[in-house]
């Protein structure tokens, strides 16, 4: 009467004992065993046949033998190996050769110390602009109306701006598609090039709030994407500076990056539904910082207006401050778009063609107060996170990969949630964090 499965054997123990107790005991006593075990039981289910472990979902291994070929293969033959996946890329300069065993090493470190190992030899001899690859690229190829980035609404409903989706009421989403964006990313990489004079192999620090901005002008705007594509595009590395640190730390970090540039905005919510932080006054913070310690000086810092943290309530340096309202012409109908195409001669002069050991990504070494950097290379980056999430997220054009992070912005959130998703067609789902 407990719900416990009996064999056939049991069964038939107990209905014979259960008939001697019936037949040497008064009427009712009988009564007090279940009558299931009086009858003829039902046949029990077979067992369920021996089989593997189902897949795990929404990855492109669809098995372990998979991947253990997988695995076998860039041990065995590592330069075929990374070779493919590099094939589906557009290169300037196809590499002589993709891979060494030194490749597999940790990322390469600068600081005040000078004592900065080479770069990791991948690919070498190759040339390619990771923002061509995983914006432009998609656009030539007819798929320019899909989305590139999605992030919440901070309205609750759409309006966005340029080429987002307009939402009704009940909307949660804003979505800005690859043509929008490619457009962005090189109108915001002309400024850095022709105005702010960044160049291939110049740093620029990135303060931005993680998730979704929104703009003073209408609509909102994944910023931090954006100016990250920008800075690739001109061939740069882009500093990601934490909004959330302290002031000593980010200075440090400036000085140790050498760069003369920043993109920032008047402020932002750091966290999911958090309150509005005055982003740009923590990069001022920063840069005081860094020049009291170090002598290194920000030149130039392009701030966007947020929505609530006005430009005129915003500290200002006018011989280093720019709004971007006049530097890029925003203008408040949230239809417009730049009248500059991404393949459009105007902007072509701002795309560069780095090496692929060139570093693209510039983050602080834990435990060193900004003093040292780690620098990842741009094909390193691009070619591999572009096949990590391939196979592990099977991240095609119809994926949207959301990237979970604990801090307001990292490296891994930048690699895996927008170089994976973006290098194959898919939607970067840009997430604060809780």
């Amino acid at each position: 009467g407990g719900g416990v499965e009996l064999t056939p054997e049991e069964a038939a123990v107990l209905r014979e004992a259960a008939a001697k107790f019936s037949k040497n005991s008064s009427p009712g006593a009988a009564a007090v065993l279940p009558p299931a075990l009086l009858g003829t039981p039902p046949p029990l289910p077979p067992p369920p046949a021996a089989s593997s472990p189902p897949p795990p979902q929404h990855s492109a291994l669809r098995d372990r033998a998979q991947f253990d070929r997988l695995q076998a293969s860039s041990v065995a033959t590592p330069s075929a190996f990374f070779g493919n996946l590099a094939s589906g890329f557009e290169w300037r300069n196809a590499p002589a050769s993709s891979h060494s065993k030194q490749s597999l090493s940790s990322p390469t470190t600068t600081g005040s110390t000078g004592s900065a190992a080479p770069p990791p030899p991948w690919f070498v001899g190759g040339r390619l602009n990771v923002a061509l690859n995983c914006l432009d690229r998609h656009v030539a190829a007819g798929r320019g109306a899909q989305p590139a980035f999605v992030w919440p609404s901070s309205s609750g409903g759409g309006g966005g701006g340029g080429s987002e989706e307009q939402g009704d009421a009940s909307s949660v989403v804003e979505t800005l598609s690859y043509e929008a964006a490619a457009s962005r990313v090189a109108e915001l990489a002309q400024w850095l090039s022709r105005s702010a004079g960044v160049g291939a192999g110049d740093s620029v620090a990135i303060m931005l709030p993680p998730g979704g901005v929104s703009l003073a002008s209408g609509g909102s705007s994944p910023l931090l994407p954006l100016a990250f594509l920008a800075v690739a595009r001109v061939g740069g590395a882009a500093l990601l500076l934490d909004p959330s640190a302290p002031a000593e730390e980010n200075g440090a970090a400036l000085a140790s990056s050498g760069a003369r540039v920043a993109v920032t905005a008047s402020g932002g919510q750091l966290t999911l539904g958090g309150p509005l932080v005055p982003v740009k006054e923590r990069l001022d913070a920063a840069a005081d910082a860094c020049f009291e310690a170090r002598g290194h000086a920000l030149e130039t810092a392009l701030c966007f207006e947020a929505a609530g943290v006005s430009v005129a309530e915003t500290p200002w340096k006018c011989s280093r401050d720019v709004w971007s309202g006049a530097a890029l012409g925003e203008k408040k109908d949230p239809e417009s778009t730049s009248s500059s195409s991404p393949s459009s001669s105007s902007s072509s002069s701002a795309t560069a063609w780095p090496d692929a050991n060139a570093p693209l990504l510039l983050a602080i070494a834990p435990g060193t107060g900004g003093s040292t950097l780690l620098a990842y290379p741009g094909a390193g980056l691009l070619v591999c996170s572009g096949a990590a999430a391939r196979l592990s997220l099977d991240a095609s054009s119809a994926a949207r990969v959301a990237v979970a992070s604990s801090a307001p912005w990292s490296e891994a959130a930048v690699v895996f949630g927008v170089l994976g998703p973006l290098s194959n067609g898919g939607a970067a789902v840009v997430l604060p964090p809780p």
